[in-house]
């Protein structure tokens, strides 16, 4: 019995509640009708904000914007037309006022705002945003705050968006439009052909009797048939769509069809500008249809069919070549191109009738990503063109269509394509020969990643290394030259302990800021400040900035190595792999390919890194007999390769490196790489060359292998004793910020400075007197980490 009540409670609750929703969708009015039969029309349970945007933009659903449309068609042909067009309530976006903060959150993420605001600052920011849009946005809030579609801000993807789903009820709702749409059809055909007729000036016309008596739908899949009451290009069977009604009445108009024409149309789209034809000339007229793709013309043949027409009536000829045409000399009055073309067919003008014969086709302009409609006139001794607008156009293939440039340029593209990957594979297989063993494996290892996190770990870490390298060559040639200045002092000083990537980074920053004697020094310093044009490393750049939310930024000329550099290591302090939010999959994959692309490109530029030869020195014994028994082993590629000489007792190489070392030869003068790099056997049991990574060890970036390094820990402590950190001692408080800015080291250790870490770093500058007030603090941060730290990164405000 209990049971029985509940099931009765529960169906008594569902009619209920199908009832009301019933009412309450009735009483919508028909452009939020429309907007939610687009949404119940999806594929799925929820659109992104732009599709449903596209999907609504063209329907023409109150009569306010059917005035306001016509007004601005009016004006723009140079009509007389009131200064300002008729008013369409929905502009003013009154229900974004009503618009609770949750669901106007989605919104300001969206726009980069600051959530924390309260809703009224925040509707503030947020509006100027919307107000771009604002019939639409109207359309969205009323019925969100009808309880019918709910949003929510999503990054998961390539770029963020707004994902809007039906809120609840799905089925309930899509069964209640469905039960209004017939009547919602007839009103929204009614709105567009209204719009047509008055646009252009059809009235009274044979056009306008064939326009009211045609359906679009037939001409539509049956999935795609709510779109057909827009004024909008809808995909059709073969890789093509049927022309938007706007553009169909524009060749219609434009070839002043009457009754009685032979009218020849090349490239059969959805086959409506054909059946308005055939409505136009009559059964005393001719139309026929040629078209080159086998699916569009069975499709079109099926749509004539569903208008009412025979295959006698309007015939569909499948023919390869629709560019040189169909019928005797002089047979057609008028011809059209119902594609653009890249030059005037001019077979066809001799199939025209010579006393009225006209064609119109839509050529491709040579400077812009469009084409302009033409019709040429012809009689016995002149022929006349006509430009009439612009239009974007399918491209029709032929003797005078696209065959031979538009496939030439695909076919170039995908040649371009694949030759750029066969090149970027020999690069690979190149780089890994040229490169010295540690970048090598950990390139390696970088190309051979399989999941996307592993992908992106592993190129952060291959640029992580590339940075070291290039500060473990400054100090081999400084440490010869013995000049360093009192910012590099600080940063070995750094190194000797724990630093972190932004400092190896300020540190070849200082080597280009220097004006250098050795010729060595100077090529470094030469290729890290030279500007590149490489598309791979601008549009990583690019990315990279605005990973690091420099939202405006744009595509520059070139870019410095350096700065390249730099830019990699502040996207490392945001992304997951430092102190960063997680990314979807899709997106770090992305990112490591384009960084992993950039690295190739870097190292396939003629660099020191490749250009100078690494080695270890195994052996370098004075013999007896005289000369130098010499034993090294190359440490360039992803193996070892051991080479065993006899030296000249008064030799460089001999007089200039030691046993148990790694150097750099640098035509023929030799630079210790150790400490940083040391070669032996690591804890795996295998002979390995490691690297320096922090705070006293030394490993392998391409296995985790760690090695004691005793001979460089004592090494070190010795370059550091020749290279002390510099003493700057406070003379008096006007150097309080000096202090302040060797204090503000410890804040930005790991290259993001937190929002609490900026909060505190300004109460002390406010407690010394070095500010009055928290923007002046903020600003003196800023400024002094852009000179001094320009890598480190700040945190993000804080988001609802």
């Amino acid at each position: 019995m209990g049971s029985d009540i509940i099931m009765s409670l529960n169906c008594l609750e569902k009619m209920m509640t199908d009832s009301d929703l019933g009412e309450k969708i009735n009483r919508l009015p028909l452009d939020l009708s429309y907007m939610l039969h687009v949404f119940s029309n999806h594929d799925s349970d929820e659109m992104d904000i732009s599709t449903l945007y596209w999907r609504t933009a063209d329907s023409i659903d109150t009569e306010e914007f059917l005035q306001a449309k016509i007004w601005n068609w009016k004006k723009h042909r140079g009509m007389d037309v009131p200064d300002e067009p008729p008013h369409d309530a929905r502009r003013d976006m009154d229900a974004v006022l009503k618009l609770r903060k949750k669901d106007l959150i989605p919104f300001a993420k969206y726009h980069k705002i600051d959530t924390s605001l309260r809703k009224e600052e925040l509707l503030q920011r947020c509006k100027p945003e919307l107000a771009k849009n604002p019939i639409f946005h109207q359309m969205l809030f009323t019925l969100i705050n009808e309880s019918f579609l709910s949003v929510t801000y999503d990054e998961s993807g390539e770029s963020p968006t707004i994902l809007v789903r039906l809120k609840e009820h799905e089925d309930l709702i899509r069964s209640h439009l469905q039960a209004r749409w017939d009547n919602d059809r007839i009103m929204l055909k009614d709105y567009l052909d209204r719009y047509l007729i008055e646009a252009f000036g059809i009235q009274d016309s044979p056009l306008e009797k064939a326009l009211l008596r045609t359906d679009r739908r037939n001409s539509v899949q049956k999935e795609l048939e709510y779109r057909a009451v827009s004024d909008t290009p809808i995909p059709i069977p073969g890789g093509t769509t049927t022309s938007a009604y706007g553009v169909i009445l524009w060749i219609l108009t434009s070839t002043e069809l009457k009754p009685n024409d032979r009218v020849l149309i090349c490239g059969a789209k959805g086959a409506m500008t054909a059946v308005l034809a055939k409505h136009i000339v009559g059964d005393g007229g001719e139309v026929r249809v040629i078209e080159w793709n086998e699916e569009t013309a069975e499709w079109a043949r099926e749509s004539i069919s569903r208008h009412g027409f025979s295959s006698d009536d309007i015939e569909v000829i499948l023919q390869e070549d629709v560019t040189i045409g169909s019928g005797k000399e002089g047979y057609w009055t008028t011809i059209i191109m119902n594609g653009s073309i890249p030059k005037i067919p001019y077979p066809l003008l001799d199939q025209l009738d010579d006393e009225e014969g006209r064609i119109l086709f839509f050529m491709q302009d040579s400077k812009e990503n469009s084409q302009t409609c033409w019709v040429v006139h012809k009689n016995e001794s002149i022929v006349t063109q006509k430009e009439l607008s612009k239009f974007r156009f399918t491209p029709i293939y032929g003797k005078y269509g696209w065959d031979s440039i538009e496939k030439l340029q695909l076919d170039y593209q995908r040649l371009k394509k694949e030759q750029r990957e066969k090149s970027l594979r020999e690069r690979v297989n190149r780089l890994d020969e040229l490169l010295p063993y540690s970048l090598s494996r950990a390139f390696s290892v970088a190309s051979n990643a399989k999941t996307p996190n592993d992908q992106h770990k592993m190129v952060i870490r291959l640029f992580d290394l590339l940075n070291k390298y290039h500060v473990f060559l400054s100090l081999a040639i400084i440490g010869q030259t013995k000049k360093m200045n009192d910012n590099m002092r600080d940063l070995l000083n750094k190194f000797s302990m724990k630093a972190q990537m932004g400092d190896w980074v300020q540190f070849l920053r200082q080597v280009c800021s220097e004006k250098h004697d050795n010729s060595a020094l100077s090529e470094l310093k030469s290729f890290l400040t030279q500007k590149t044009a490489s598309e791979s490393i601008l549009s990583a750049f690019l990315q990279l900035q605005i990973e690091t939310g420099k939202q405006g930024a744009g595509k520059r000329k070139s870019v410095s190595i350096i700065d390249f550099l730099g830019q990699v290591v502040s996207y490392r302090n945001i992304s997951q792999d430092g102190h960063g939010r997680k990314r979807s999959s899709v997106v770090i994959e992305q990112n490591a390919k384009m960084l992993r692309e950039a690295f190739i490109e870097l190292m396939s530029e003629d660099n020191p890194i490749t250009n100078w030869l690494l080695f270890h020195v195994d052996s370098n014994e004075r013999r007896i007999e005289g000369g130098v028994k010499f034993g090294k082993r190359e440490l360039m590629g992803s193996n070892f390769d051991y080479e065993s000489t006899i030296e000249d007792s008064d030799s460089p190489l001999a007089i200039n490196t030691i046993a148990g070392g790694v150097y750099i030869d640098v035509k023929g003068n030799y630079f210790t790489m150790s400490p940083w790099l040391a070669f032996g056997e690591g804890q795996h049991g295998d002979e390995e060359l490691f690297v320096y990574k922090s705070d006293g060890k030394w490993e392998t970036y391409h296995n985790s292998d760690r090695y004691p390094a005793e001979r460089e820990k004592t090494l070190m402590t010795k370059l550091i004793e020749r290279f002390p950190p510099s003493r700057r001692p406070l003379k008096n408080k006007n150097e309080g910020k000096a202090v302040f800015t060797e204090m503000l080291a410890l804040f930005v250790d790991d290259g993001l400075l937190e929002n609490w870490e900026v909060r505190k770093l300004v109460d002390i500058l406010k407690k010394f007197g070095l500010c009055e007030n928290d923007e002046e603090g903020l600003e003196q941060i800023k400024q002094i980490v852009e000179s001094e730290y320009p890598d480190v990164v700040f945190e993000r405000q804080s988001v609802e």
